[in-house]
Formats: C-alpha cells, structure tokens, sequence
C-alpha cells in the first residue's frame, strides 16, 4: 500500500470497536469500510481494532491485508502488534 504522510499534520491513532461499530452480525468488513480505512492508512494514519473478542475471533471478520494491524481483544485483556 502507497503510502502519503501528511507533512506538518500529526499522525493520528483510529481504534475501531468491530462488532456493532464497523462489523455487523459476524460478517466481515464490507468494502466501502475498508476501502475507507486503506484511505486513512494511505494518510499515514495507524488503525487499530478493538473488540470484546478474543484476538484470535477478530481475524476471519478482517480482510487479509488488514489481519496485522494492531488488535485489542478480550475487553482490553488482550494486545497483539505484529
């Protein structure tokens, strides 16, 4: 993925609660979402998942190119940075 850094601006942190926020009923990230998460990605920006899953639940929601951002599952109990 290009990247473009957004001079003179701070690089900001987006964490995103997945059940009920960006995925619903179990299913995975439509395709505008992720298309709109590449997008802040793009802009330099970190994304991160958040859910009350454990970790290894929020894979199969995710797409594959989004399955090494940073994670937090379990309510918080649990982080995962590759």
């Amino acid at each position: 993925m290009e990247s473009y850094p957004m001079k003179g601006r701070k690089i900001m942190k987006f964490v995103f609660d997945l059940d009920g926020t960006i995925c619903f009923k179990g299913k995975p990230l439509s395709e505008e979402i992720t298309n709109a998460l590449e997008a802040c990605r793009r802009l330099g920006h970190e994304v991160i998942f958040a859910s009350a899953r454990p970790i290894r639940d929020l894979l199969p929601v995710l797409p594959e190119s989004m399955r090494k951002y940073p994670m937090i599952g379990g309510n918080g109990a649990f982080t995962a940075r590759w």
